[in-house]
C-alpha cells in the first residue's frame, strides 16, 4: 500500500487526470481497510476485557488463596492469553493509526492537485 501512495504522490501537469482517478479508487481501498482494522480492534479490545474479567473472577472467587488486588492484576498482566491479545490490540491500534495517515495523505495530495490546476489556470491568463 506505501508503494501505491508513493507512486501516487508523483504527479505533474501531464497526468493530473488520471492521478485524480487514482486517488478516488485509492482512497477507496485504504478507507475500507481502515474500517476492517477498527472493526478487528473493536473485537480484541472486547476479547481482552471478557478474558480480563474472566480471570479476575477466577483469581477472585475460585483461587485457593485469597489474593490482594494487585496480585491478581500482575497474576492477569502475565497470563499469555491476556498478554497476546494485549499485543494484537496493540498492533490493530498501530494498524489503524498508519491507515489513518495515509487516508489524511491522500486527502492532502488532492488538494494539492486542486491548487496544481489552479496555478496552471493562472499561469496561463498571465
Amino acid at each position: 500500500m506505501q508503494d501505491k501512495i508513493q507512486k501516487l504522490m508523483d504527479i505533474n501537469p501531464n497526468n493530473l487526470d488520471s492521478k485524480l482517478k487514482e486517488i478516488g479508487k485509492l482512497y477507496s481501498i485504504v478507507l475500507k481497510k481502515y474500517r476492517e482494522t477498527l472493526y478487528l480492534l473493536n473485537k480484541k479490545e472486547i476479547e481482552l476485557s471478557n478474558a480480563w474479567a474472566e480471570r479476575y473472577s477466577y483469581y477472585k472467587c475460585d483461587f485457593d488463596f485469597q489474593l490482594t488486588n494487585a496480585e491478581i492484576k500482575n497474576f492477569i498482566d502475565n497470563d499469555v492469553e491476556t498478554s497476546e491479545l494485549r499485543l494484537e490490540v496493540k498492533n490493530l491500534k498501530t494498524d489503524a493509526e498508519v491507515l489513518e495517515k495515509h487516508l489524511k495523505n491522500i486527502e492532502s495530495l488532492r488538494w494539492d492537485i486542486k491548487t496544481l490546476v489552479e496555478y496552471m489556470k493562472l499561469e496561463r491568463i498571465v
